[in-house]
């Protein structure tokens, strides 16, 4: 009887244990699951939230989206035979390797496919491209729905997209001159050797001393008559009116620099090195020795001119003329009609387009020393 009545105590305080506690107990217990969902599916979600749907012949292996709309997408050639030529419609853009066989991975970045947007945001949008059969030499088009989240842009990726929306964009590394826009125009350089420093701003560049300078051949891409943007990092090594990048004074543009340390823009309507041209100067002087980071805007929507040092808007005026005349003129790098300029320059690059300011400080902040 006793062993019985122990028994039954003790069931009875357990199930007054269960009743008086058993609500803590749950509430733990769906604290423990929400944590454990958000600790564990929140990333599976988010991959699985990526969508690549890719018709015809191609499978899609990976995306990315950044916050300046460039696309980054892996694709897998799922066909028998070797595709080559492949690209995407709608943007500029990269496709490494050129070709590819059955089986074998592509990776192609496009810059500005959607518009920019917040990281973590989300996104959805269509993708087309094409590839060519290099079996039978047939042209072939795709399509495909993304979405996902967007990411965060890389430096690599900052650099890639201002060089694939501009007309021209010299990059200096490795003691060699190129364009790495789209169109790229070939650079070549006039006088003796050019004197190469390994540490600039993002790379190497090179040491104007006024014995040579670089030169891109005039090019439709590059008679820009209406919108333009002209942006560079600087080192002067002295002071003296010289040309620094040049068009036509008289046509789509230039800048010189000037004995006080400022900078002079010129565009015109004559087509060449003559009036009528319209002046405008930046009155904030460049530092000797120190590199500075310059853009200059002609916004022919607003009719305006601006300068910007070091992502900060310096001087803004009306523009004299609602566009340039085209000239016949190279683009020259380091030279002028009014003479030779002395420092170093690199990352230069040209826009048929007026960059918004956050462009600007996005590039300042990316590449700056």
């Amino acid at each position: 009887m006793v062993r019985e009545g122990v028994g039954m105590n003790r069931g009875q305080s357990a199930l007054e244990y269960l009743v008086t506690y058993g609500w803590v107990i749950l509430v733990i217990a769906l604290v423990g699951a929400v944590v454990w969902y958000f600790l564990f599916f929140s990333v599976t979600d988010y991959n699985a939230a990526k969508k690549c749907d890719i018709y015809l012949d191609l499978a899609c292996g990976d995306i990315k989206v950044n916050s300046m709309g460039d696309l980054t997408v892996v694709l897998l050639n799922r066909m028998g035979g070797r595709i080559s030529q492949i690209g995407l419609f709608g943007a500029a853009s990269s496709c490494t390797p050129t070709s590819v066989g059955p089986g074998g991975n592509v990776t192609c970045f496009a810059a500005g496919v959607l518009q920019s947007g917040v990281q973590g945001d989300q996104f959805t949008s269509q993708v087309r491209g094409w590839y060519v059969d290099a079996r039978s030499g047939i042209n072939h088009t795709f399509t495909g729905q993304i979405g996902g989240k967007y990411e965060s842009a890389s430096f690599a990726e900052i650099r890639r997209h201002f060089a694939f929306i501009s007309a021209l964009s010299v990059s200096f590394d490795n003691g060699e001159v190129h364009d790495e826009s789209p169109g790229g125009n070939f650079v070549g350089t006039t006088g003796s050797t050019p004197i190469y420093d390994p540490r600039c701003v993002v790379g190497g560049c090179f040491n104007f001393d006024g014995s040579f300078y670089f030169f891109s051949p005039n090019a439709p891409a590059l008679q820009l008559t209406s919108s333009e943007t002209i942006e560079f990092w600087v080192k002067p090594s002295s002071f003296s009116t010289s040309g620094v990048v040049w068009k036509a004074k008289g046509g789509e543009g230039a800048i010189e620099l000037e004995s006080d340390g400022t900078l002079n823009y010129y565009y015109g309507t004559c087509g060449g090195e003559c009036p009528p041209y319209q002046a405008f100067s930046m009155h904030n002087p460049l530092q000797q020795g120190a590199w500075s980071h310059v853009a200059l805007v002609r916004n022919a929507a607003a009719s305006t001119i601006a300068w910007y040092l070091n992502g900060v808007k310096t001087d803004e005026t009306s523009m004299s003329f609602p566009s340039a005349a085209p000239s016949s003129s190279n683009v020259t790098i380091g030279y002028g009609p009014p003479g030779a300029f002395r420092g170093e320059i690199d990352e230069l690059r040209l826009y048929d387009r007026a960059l918004p300011l956050r462009d600007i400080q996005t590039i300042y902040n990316g590449e700056k020393p």
